[in-house]
């Protein structure tokens, strides 16, 4: 992504951490301003710490300092069901990733194939975009769906833009709207008669179901627009995500057990993808080597032609060559997903240097 926050413009899609997950790291993802006697120290000690305690503080702190990097990058709404990344949202985001380190074992994957700690970092930020986008395609099928739905009910006589909110805002027509907005008690009795709402058979098995009828979603719309001053499509997907969490568990299980097998390789897998790899990228030369590690870190052609010193068609000759030799030592392993290939990719090269 180039040019400015990826939640300005976003146009009618919102950015996918998973389909963005094979981009190289931000270098501040590996830089922390450590000394190389630290970094070894740090590595050393992560390691430690998760043989003794498997997630313990240095690695919270790890996982805190990569949720703040990553969720910067993507519009909250979105990801978090909040106005803002605010400390609490990137503690959530936190929770989530730790969660997953330790139910899919990543962190004893992480530490059987990192040896340094740029490796470890990269991993971490892999894995906590993976963990960004679980969040939201479990809530895209129903709950988003739902929210756009309310949002076109929004743009009819019955409200009116608040165009002082400085973006998508609405309020009652006719100065019905109230003048502050409900305390927690009023906020919890609107949740309850959202929750009371008839809903439509099939919610938990049907993945894209509509939840509520027309009338159901008006009324719901409705009552929202009577107990807020304004309305924001922020509110509306906090309000339909707490009042539709029966929905959410069931749907994360099935989005992340097929998103799991897709991006997330096992312990066996990864092995023996890395070894496969490791041998493959010994065997390559120096200037293919040095190709990969820039094409990793998000390098053109041009540009690691001039570092190289090299034509741009030479360094796209020496580009194909690499994933050809990579292509034919992976085709004796089988079926290997994308991600398996990219972490041990990521490990092999990761000490390299692209001669000056």
């Amino acid at each position: 992504m180039t040019g400015g926050s990826p939640t300005d413009n976003l146009g009618d899609a919102d950015p996918d951490p998973l389909a963005e997950i094979a981009e190289a790291p931000p270098s501040e993802v590996t830089d922390d301003g450590e000394d190389a006697p630290a970094r070894g120290g740090l590595f050393d000690d992560l390691v430690d710490e998760h043989q003794s305690n498997g997630i313990g503080e240095l690695w919270v702190a790890e996982v805190e300092r990569l949720c703040r990097i990553v969720a910067n990058r993507y519009p909250p709404q979105a990801y978090s069901g909040t106005a803002t990344w605010d400390g609490a949202a990137r503690e959530d985001l936190l929770q989530d990733v730790v969660e997953h380190l330790l139910r899919k074992r990543q962190i004893e994957y992480i530490c059987a194939v990192a040896d340094d700690l740029d490796s470890i970092r990269r991993l971490l930020w892999r894995q906590t975009k993976f963990a960004l986008s679980l969040r939201r395609r479990s809530r895209r099928t129903v709950i988003d769906n739902l929210v756009d739905r309310a949002v076109q009910l929004l743009v009819a006589p019955d409200y009116v833009a608040a165009t002082e909110a400085g973006g998508e805002a609405w309020r009652r027509s006719g100065g019905q709207s109230p003048s502050s907005p409900p305390d927690s008690q009023q906020r919890h009795r609107l949740i309850t008669r959202l929750k009371r709402l008839a809903r439509l058979p099939g919610v938990t098995t049907e993945r894209a179901s509509p939840v509520w009828a027309r009338a159901e979603l008006e009324a719901a719309v409705a009552d929202v627009a009577a107990t807020y001053p304004l309305v924001t499509r922020g509110l509306i997907d906090e309000l339909f995500g707490e009042t539709l969490t029966f929905l959410v568990p069931g749907e994360l299980e099935a989005n992340e057990e097929r998103l799991v097998h897709e991006s997330s390789p096992g312990p066996e897998e990864a092995k023996v993808v890395s070894e496969t790899v490791d041998r493959a990228v010994t065997a390559l030369s120096a200037v293919e080597r040095a190709v990969l590690v820039g094409k990793l870190r998000g390098d053109t052609d041009s540009a690691l032609a001039g570092v190289l010193r090299i034509s741009r068609p030479t360094v796209d000759k020496h580009k194909r060559s690499a994933f050809a030799h990579l292509q034919v030592a992976l085709a004796d392993v089988g079926i290997v997903s994308d991600d398996a290939v990219m972490d041990a990719l990521i490990v092999a090269l990761s000490a390299s240097e692209a001669p000056s």
